[in-house]
């Protein structure tokens, strides 16, 4: 008996010695206060600020695709400051893991003098700089560029040492909630050279407010962004800004926001495509321009270079886009609605991007026009236009190649009603063969003024035997007399 109880205190003890090590060996959680680095009095301290986050390092792994850190890293809090925490150089969050940034209590749009942090550089750079992180989850992170061309943050991967080389890694699985942005040149940069560089994915953004920007709202420049989302995205733009979402490369879902708002002029679109592409839903825009711009890669600036190789669709499900300001008070000399010649948007979207646009249920001010670079085909479903007078459908792209489809089209009296019908260049309602465009051989006109009585219109309608401009077409389906 006794030689039994000795065998098992010992299996006890050396159980005990095995979770006494492993306690040891595992990192403990860690609760960092800024305050006790910094003051938040309006001063400069952005090295005491850079030593706060520095307290939570990741060792470097020892493998080149070893990124997915898995230890709990624990909480930096960020107490409500008495002014503001000044920073006049980057803040660089580099290498964390299931960290969480904490600030006390949320900001939101027009914070202006309220955020805690404040811009006291001068313009170009980033305020925050988050580079190869896993698992991050960031609240009630507040910033104001202070009127300079400064971007808010900046996420992505400038690569790693491994082997003697720098490889690209990633940032994934974190989560952005109530991130309030005020005064900034470009308030989100997703991505960043090298163009197919970091694996940017998982990533959540919600209750993002970006006020006064000077450029652009939110920018996705990375052929590897994918899976990426945005919801309660309020973009309100400074006098002149460009575009409140550039698209560069990569992809990006926005969900239930306000793209663009407030009665700031602007030179661009709420949202332009160059490469890759967006996904929207549910979503409204006021912006005072066209809401969307499709259009081939342009030169763009270094910061702002994406990749061109990598296009994904575009898809726009429930979007309102209505110019705000005093749209709804333009009238004609007699009392009538917006004239083409008075109305300030008149393109909702300008569409010259050579993958597939799909809009579903969506509600347009000005038209939609289709340059001759739409190569895919743009599938529309119930789209209705609110301003009565605009061209609905127009450009190369429909007049010239027929590279429209649409699941239900607008009554001819009434653009506003919509009906069954299908409409493709396969299926073209009208009256007569077209005297114009290019078509291709086996695209039909159907007859939708059918008379058995009357020879020409005998016809269930006409079909294109040899294609061109506009082609060579012959009747089919004659219409016997009852």
């Amino acid at each position: 008996m006794r030689k039994c109880f000795v065998c098992v205190l010992c299996l006890a003890l050396f159980a005990v010695g095995q979770l006494v090590g492993t306690a040891q060996t595992a990192p403990p959680a860690t609760i960092v206060n800024l305050g006790d680095y910094a003051k938040g009095d309006g001063s400069d301290e952005t090295e005491a600020i850079q030593r706060a986050f520095d307290m939570f390092n990741v060792k470097q792994p020892n493998q080149q695709h070893d990124y997915e850190f898995r230890e709990q890293q624990g909480v930096l809090f960020i107490p409500t400051p008495p002014k503001f925490y000044g920073i006049s150089r980057t803040i660089s969050v580099t290498e964390k893991a299931n960290l969480v940034i904490r600030c006390e209590t949320p900001r939101a749009a027009g914070m202006h003098n309220t955020a805690y942090f404040r811009w006291l550089g001068g313009d170009g750079g980033e305020m925050f700089f988050f580079n190869f992180c896993w698992g991050l989850r960031v609240e009630n992170l507040s910033l104001s560029g202070n009127g300079k061309k400064v971007t808010g943050i900046q996420i992505c991967d400038v690569g790693r040492p491994y082997a003697g080389a720098t490889h690209p890694g990633a940032f994934k699985f974190s989560i952005f909630d109530h991130l309030a942005i005020d005064a900034v040149g470009i308030g989100v940069k997703l991505g960043g050279p090298p163009d197919n560089g970091a694996d940017l994915a998982h990533n959540s953004f919600r209750e993002v407010y970006i006020d006064d920007f000077a450029e652009f709202g939110f920018v996705v420049s990375s052929g590897n962004a994918a899976n990426n989302t945005v919801s309660g995205l309020t973009l309100t733009a400074a006098e002149g800004a460009q575009e409140g979402v550039r698209i560069t490369g990569g992809q990006l879902v926005i969900m239930n926001s306000c793209l663009g708002g407030g009665p700031a002029k602007t030179t661009g679109a709420a949202v332009g495509v160059y490469a890759g592409g967006v996904n929207i839903y549910g979503s409204w825009s006021e912006w005072r321009g066209p809401f969307l711009y499709g259009l081939p890669q342009q030169p763009m600036p270094g910061h702002l270079k994406g990749d061109s190789n990598a296009r994904f669709n575009t898809i726009l499900v429930g979007v309102h886009h209505y110019p705000g300001g005093e749209t709804a008070f333009w009238r004609r000399p007699d009392g009538g609605e917006n004239p083409e010649s008075m109305n300030p948007v008149p393109t909702s979207i300008d569409w010259d991007y050579c993958q597939p646009l799909t809009l579903i249920n969506c509600s347009f001010w000005g038209g939609v026009k289709l340059g001759p670079n739409s190569g895919s085909p743009i599938i529309d479903i119930g789209t209705t236009f609110s301003n009565r007078d605009c061209t609905r459908f127009f450009g190369e792209g429909i007049e010239k190649y027929g590279r429209l489809v649409q699941l239900g089209s607008v009554h001819p009296d009434n653009v506003r009603a919509i009906e069954p019908y299908i409409v493709d260049r396969r299926n073209t309602p009208g009256t007569a063969p077209p005297k114009a465009g290019v078509w291709q051989r086996g695209d039909r006109i159907l007859n939708i003024e059918p008379d058995p009585a009357v020879p020409a219109q005998a016809w269930a309608g006409w079909i294109c035997v040899e294609a061109g401009e506009p082609g060579r077409w012959a009747p089919f389906g004659r219409i016997a007399q009852p």
